[in-house]
């Protein structure tokens, strides 16, 4: 399973790999399926907040409403942090 690549994510595998396949989400669905997943958590900002709010991922969606206001606000923000992604990794 893939979800949108970002930059505040937490490198949890040490020095275990050394290697790593990398599958590329559309970032047409992308940006909205992160957006699902971060209102799932309540737009925590933290990793207590999250944590708490892991039992609601993958089980809820944001009204449509929520998602425009949302893209309206931070589009050039995710597209930023998606190509610093990608400019990593690659």
């Amino acid at each position: 399973k893939t979800q949108y690549p970002h930059h505040e994510g937490i490198w949890s595998w040490e020095d275990r790999a050394k290697q790593s396949v990398y599958v590329l989400q559309n970032p047409r669905t992308a940006l909205q399926d992160y957006m699902f997943l971060v209102s799932e958590i309540h737009y925590s900002d933290g990793w207590l907040t999250s944590f708490a709010n892991l039992y609601r991922t993958f089980t809820l969606r944001p009204i449509k409403k929520e998602w425009d206001i949302w893209r309206e606000a931070r589009f050039n923000t995710e597209i930023h942090y998606w190509r610093w992604h990608i400019d990593y990794w690659m």
